[in-house]
């Protein structure tokens, strides 16, 4: 039996690519196991193009289905030719369940029954068509459908129809996909070489000497400010054909068009890059205020970035906005989910048109953008070349700790923490924590800080320095006795350690540790260790014997050895 199908005219004059994208839905969706799967993108990707050539070049030819039904709920399609109105209105609204039930019957040839109550026609499709007849249903624009009932439908129903019949199956197109669809085919723009041959097709077909005469390398510039989108190559060569230059179609695309005698901004929006609005314009309107800043964010990031910049990755987002790590993480979901952003080698990108997009019609973007420029240079800003993503975090919290944001700071760190089981966070949080009194909390994270780098020298002084001023005096030696065996008897934790015996008036353990030290030091040849040793002992020895009478015996003896290993230093 032959496929009867209701396809509608071709969306495109000629197809290219998409090769990889065909095998997918077909492994997916006609080989596979699911009944339901997405062809998801931005506007004017190819969505419908692609689910167009599939059905009349691979599903019809096959005769694997007998009926194939077309359902668009496309409510605006993109004229690139017209010279004035690019944006076109071609259906009313979307009539949910009873406009599929409809067309259905209309393929199938029982139109007689149209015009009969929902109740009896759904009735009907459902017992004598879905479950059982070989049936290959497209809704085509899914994004553009606002009802509950209808998706509580297509998933619900048709999972119970299904299971009972493997030959039905339903393949819809999306700009944004929607969590009932558990199998998307993510598009992106067309390979440089696939664009390549659409645009030179295009221009010999509309006779473009502007891209027929000019190099690859030329046009291939051009294809790049429209992300190698199809729709943005049909834009490309009909507004040449209307009499455009490349130059003003550069400078539309990259949010330059001229706006001679428009007064308000919203004059202004009108004349914004149709295809840039025709794309992203509704996706972007959907988010909430936290969202469109987020995404502003990201494109300010892309906009500037320079060689020497970090990633724009999840670490570097969340010390940027300040938002903590669940709020962010499921701004940039749905982000992802809506085809603004993508994520390539734990970085996110936004695309020339999405850029150009957020350039034009928003009016605070400029101020954002020198804000977030701003902030990112402070956070990059280090003796490091490359920063990790630990220090682009924790610099960002320096600022709060420098405005004294001190519980504000803690609770980010606390946060970061869930991301990234680091030393340096639970070093930086012990210091918050401690400042804002919290020394139970401080001092479990610093222990969980020197544990997982016993080697920190800084945490070891601000851990055994909070125990001392608090007057956990023998805390505080009991922990430069460990932070000593960790640290190769790093000189700054000793001389902590004897300036808290000299407080305790410890004097004759002093002279016995400093000789026990000063030994270690000459076996392993650590003149500059030996030295600050020296002289901090003779400073302790000349107060004895100023302020306590007593005998300058080690006052002398401190004094010679420091001679000699300075004379060590001048031989040297």
């Amino acid at each position: 039996m032959l496929t009867l199908h209701n396809l509608p005219s071709p969306p495109y004059k000629k197809f290219f690519g998409r090769e990889d994208s065909i095998n997918r839905i077909i492994e997916t969706l006609i080989e596979g196991g699911t009944f339901i799967a997405s062809i998801d993108g931005v506007g004017g990707i190819g969505k419908t193009a692609l689910a167009y050539y599939l059905c009349k070049e691979k599903i019809i030819p096959s005769n694997r289905f007998d009926y194939l039904v077309w359902l668009s709920a496309k409510e605006t399609v993109f004229d690139p030719f017209s010279k004035d109105i690019l944006i076109k209105k071609i259906r009313g609204e979307f009539r949910g369940i009873e406009e599929l039930i409809d067309t259905v019957l209309s393929v199938i040839g029982f139109e007689d029954i149209i015009n009969q109550p929902l109740n009896e026609k759904k009735e009907f499709v459902e017992k004598e068509v879905f479950a059982s007849e070989k049936i290959f249903i497209v809704l085509d624009n899914l994004e553009s459908i606002d009802d509950d009932r209808f998706f509580d439908y297509i998933t619900r129903s048709f999972n119970k129809f299904a299971s009972n019949n493997r030959n039905l199956k339903i393949l819809t197109t999306s700009r944004k996909r929607k969590k009932i669809i558990d199998f998307p085919i993510e598009i992106e723009g067309l390979t440089v070489e696939d664009a390549l041959k659409m645009l030179k097709y295009l221009a010999s077909e509309h006779n473009t000497k502007e891209v027929l005469n000019a190099t690859d390398h030329a046009n291939i510039k051009l294809l790049e400010k429209v992300g190698c989108i199809p729709l943005g190559i049909e834009f490309i060569i009909g507004q040449m054909s209307l009499g455009k230059s490349r130059g003003q179609i550069y400078n539309e695309l990259q949010g330059y068009p001229s706006l001679e005698g428009s007064k308000t901004p919203e004059e202004k929006r009108k004349k914004l890059s149709d295809i840039i609005l025709f794309s992203f314009k509704n996706m972007y309107e959907i988010l909430t205020e936290e969202q469109q800043y987020v995404f502003k964010v990201i494109t300010s990031l892309v906009r500037n970035k320079t060689k020497n910049d970090p990633p724009i990755s999840f670490e570097l987002l969340i010390s940027i906005t300040d938002y903590g790590k669940n709020d962010l993480e499921n701004t940039i979901e749905i982000l992802m989910d809506n085809k603004l952003i993508t994520q390539m080698d734990n970085e996110y990108i936004v695309t020339p048109m999405a850029i150009n997009f957020v350039r034009q019609y928003y009016d605070d973007f400029g101020d954002i953008e020198d804000r977030i420029v701003e902030k990112k240079n402070k956070i990059v800003k280090s003796r490091y070349k490359a920063p990790d993503k630990v220090d682009l975090f924790l610099n960002s919290i320096r600022e709060l700790i420098d405005n004294n944001r001190l519980e504000e700071a803690e609770q980010k760190l606390l946060d970061g923490l869930g991301l990234m089981l680091d030393s340096r966070i639970y070093f930086e949080l012990a210091k918050v924590q401690s400042d804002l009194n919290k020394f139970i909390k401080a001092e479990d994270s610093f222990k969980q800080s020197t544990e997982l780098n016993p080697k920190n020298i800084k945490a070891w002084w601000e851990w055994i320095n909070m125990e001392d001023k608090k007057g956990r005096h023998n805390i505080a030696l009991q922990l430069t006795e460990k932070a000593l065996e960790k640290t190769n008897n790093d000189i700054s934790i000793l001389l902590q350690r004897i300036n808290i015996l000299k407080y305790l008036k410890k004097y004759d353990q002093i002279r016995k540790e400093v000789k026990s030290y000063l030994a270690i030091y000459e076996k392993e040849e650590r003149l500059d260790e030996i030295l600050r040793l020296l002289r901090n002992w003779k400073h302790i020895e000349y107060n004895l014997v100023r302020s306590e009478n007593f005998k300058p015996d080690s006052y002398f003896e401190a004094i010679e050895k420091l001679i000699n290993k300075e004379a060590d230093l001048d031989i040297k």
